[in-house]
């Protein structure tokens, strides 16, 4: 790839964009945002986090997804937050991770079908 094809490709951006999205969520003020905006959207007893206790890990700068721990467990879920109090327990969309290293080769995954979507050689 040449510096010009860099500047000038949109899906080049994206994909950088996606490996640096997530950042450490630190602030106590905002890991309790986090959890309260997860408790208003997750509204059916159905749903792997219905009234479980999360400590918000990470969070997307470009997106709705945030990386939580259930305390309970240690397990981690990756969760499209919505606006609203969701009753279908497929919302919000969750995905469910032993290991902080079963989350990272999700993240890889998403980039490399980016990649390929892009149809951009390495």
């Amino acid at each position: 790839m040449n510096e010009s094809q860099l500047n000038n490709s949109d899906p080049v951006m994206e994909v950088i964009g996606h490996l640096v999205r997530w950042q450490p969520v630190i602030a106590r003020e905002e890991k309790m945002q986090l959890q309260n905006r997860l408790r208003g959207c997750v509204g059916s007893e159905n749903h792997p986090l219905f009234n479980c206790e999360v400590n918000p890990l990470y969070r997307s700068q470009n997106s709705d997804d945030v990386l939580f721990q259930m305390c309970s467990s240690g397990q981690l879920a990756r969760v499209h937050l919505t606006t609203q109090l969701e009753t279908n327990p497929i919302y919000p969309d969750t995905v469910l991770f032993g290991t902080l290293r079963e989350w990272l080769q999700f993240e890889l995954d998403d980039v490399m079908y980016l990649l390929e979507d892009a149809e951009i050689k390495l």
